[in-house]
């Protein structure tokens, strides 16, 4: 018998699209990860909330290091 092996797909794509948000087009990126993390939460997998912690944290904060480094 072959166990279920547990899918955390549209999870860990949000924590990769939130990790990106950091450097990288932190409003889309970071809104990308939000929306599978939601999908993610949907389909019941285990990490949807760190998914969205990511995303949200690393577009936020991605915004802010973007607006600190046009003032400089």
């Amino acid at each position: 018998m072959s166990k279920k092996k547990e899918d955390n797909t549209f999870s860990t794509i949000a924590i990769v699209l939130g990790g990106l948000a950091f450097l990288f087009f932190p409003p889309f990126l970071g809104g990308a990860g939000v929306i599978l993390a939601v999908i993610g939460k949907s389909k019941n997998e285990k990490m949807w909330s760190i998914g969205l912690t990511v995303s949200i944290v690393g577009g936020v904060v991605g915004m802010i290091f973007g607006a600190t480094m046009a003032l400089i």
